[in-house]
């Protein structure tokens, strides 16, 4: 078959899949390195020139998104593990290698631009980086481990279309007129050392998929959501939720909201999702939000600069802790309807919650098992939200609080400090549930002349149980301040 070459492995032979065992950060170990030890050891020929990192793309002291420059020495790279590689130069030749892969083989592109690449089951599509070899569109069908390694992928960006534990690893998707990355029923991958930048829709899909996870990479512009991950069937998929694991990752400047789990367990650790904005159609970017019964454990991380809510949970449960922060976002963290669904607890542990507008954490909808420990809110200014008055909707007025308690939920308070809040420091709207309390609760810079306020509270209404240091409780039977309206939750798109 013309253009295609069997290769069997030699000193020269790139040893890519070794990339796992390093660590793809600058701060510790120069990146020329990681990129030469992606190459065959035993070639003494130096390696890539080291290329610094970007503090915009350092997230917790790693170099997040795809490696500058070759991936090593050669113009082929990343050969072992290939049963059989084919080496193509043109559309032409990778149409004909294509057609004859077999599961377990490779198909190597010499540097240039290709116009598509369908992957038959298994096959994997490798190229020296993604400044060297461009594909127009890249689609992995049904079958298992199958990669996609340094390259680029343009408008038609990369379809995972029944695949499993396929990888994509060193990969820009760039400007993609849909998604940038989509992942289909059934199909798992993992996304490491890429970076999806410009899409035109989501960033990353991923509906009724099995399991993505997404390490080092950075998913920025999108048009849409950042991330996407939902069983469709939401508070039914208890036995079938996708899994979604994000880790040393950045998540910036996309439309509606950075990351959405719906019906989904995730697992996120040092991820940084921060400034998305307000789309053409001025709707606000939220951050982070959890919703339909999904299950999340985050440490590490930090929710930055949005122009909607930092975090918003609904009718799901999650674990925020390990120096966590929520700044200067439209809302920080509002938790709702908690317990709905089913039993349900959310945690927020060792949080810093500085400098957001409205509200720094809010609680609503008769939410239960919500605790906050030794956590810290501050400087929570003004600005105009649409709020209830009298239990009516009553247009907008200024809030800046730093923890409204709303909707007779259930909250367990351990060591929280509130400061430099602009309107009330503490807000619990009428009654709460049984089982509330407040211990060690401080009040500071300013906050200690508002103090812990419960209004709207009739006769025989239940007050959390006070101890520690936390200040007396007032009470009113009327109404002193508005309270605001619950949040919605960013829909598909």
């Amino acid at each position: 078959m013309r253009g295609i070459v069997r290769f069997q492995r030699q000193s020269k032979v790139s040893d890519f899949d070794n990339l796992d065992h390093f660590e793809h950060a600058f701060s510790d170990t120069l990146l020329g390195a990681l990129l030469a030890a992606g190459c065959s050891s035993e070639s003494q020929e130096p390696g890539p020139l080291p290329v610094p990192c970007s503090a915009e793309n350092t997230v917790a002291g790693v170099c997040a998104g795809v490696p500058a420059g070759a991936l090593c020495d050669q113009e082929i790279c990343a050969t072992s593990g290939c049963s059989q590689v084919a080496v193509v130069g043109n559309d032409a030749e990778l149409t004909s290698a294509l057609a004859g892969a077999a599961a377990g083989s490779c198909v190597a592109l010499r540097p240039g631009s290709y116009a598509e690449a369908r992957l038959p089951a298994g096959v994997s599509l490798l190229g020296r980086g993604a400044d060297f070899v461009t594909v127009g569109l890249v689609e992995l069908g049904a079958g298992d481990g199958a990669a996609v390694r340094g390259l680029g992928v343009g408008a038609g960006g990369i379809k995972i279309d029944g695949a499993t534990n396929a990888k994509i690893e060193a990969v820009r998707i760039g400007g993609s007129a849909g998604n940038g990355v989509e992942i289909t029923a059934g199909s798992s991958v993992t996304i490491v050392g890429s970076t999806v930048q410009g899409s035109g829709k989501y960033g990353v899909s991923a509906f009724d998929a099995a399991r993505i996870s997404i390490d080092k990479s950075i998913i920025a512009g999108s048009k849409g959501p950042g991330l996407w991950a939902q069983c469709q069937g939401g508070c039914k998929c208890a036995g079938t939720k996708i899994e979604a694991s994000v880790t040393a990752s950045i998540i910036r400047d996309n439309k509606i909201v950075g990351v959405s789990l719906v019906g989904a367990k995730g697992k996120f650790d040092a991820v940084d999702i921060a400034a998305n904005t307000v789309d053409p159609s001025f709707t606000p970017g939220g951050g982070l939000s959890v919703s339909g019964c999904s299950e999340l454990d985050a440490s590490g991380v930090r929710v930055l600069d949005n122009t909607n809510f930092g975090v918003l949970i609904d009718d799901s449960s999650a674990t925020l802790s390990g120096s966590v922060e929520i700044s200067r976002n439209l809302l920080g963290i509002w938790v709702q309807h908690i317990g709905k669904s089913g039993a349900a607890q959310v945690a927020l542990e060792s949080c810093t919650l500085a400098g957001n507008t409205g509200v720094g954490v809010g609680i609503d909808g008769a939410s239960s098992s919500v605790t906050i420990a030794q956590s810290v809110i501050r400087d929570t200014s003004l600005i105009d939200l649409p709020v209830l008055v009298g239990g009516v909707s009553a247009g907008a007025k200024k809030v800046g609080d730093g923890l409204n308690w709303l909707g007779v939920s259930q909250v367990s308070i351990q060591g929280l400090t509130v400061s430099g809040s602009a309107r009330q420091s503490v807000l619990i709207d009428g009654a709460v549930a049984d089982g509330s309390t407040i211990a060690d609760a401080q009040l500071e810079g300013g906050d200690e002349g508002k103090g812990i306020l419960q209004q709207n509270l009739a006769d025989g209404g239940l007050k959390p149980t006070m101890s520690g240091t936390t200040p007396a409780l007032q009470t009113s039977a009327d109404e002193q301040f508005a309270v605001p309206q619950s949040v919605t939750i960013p829909p598909q798109i």
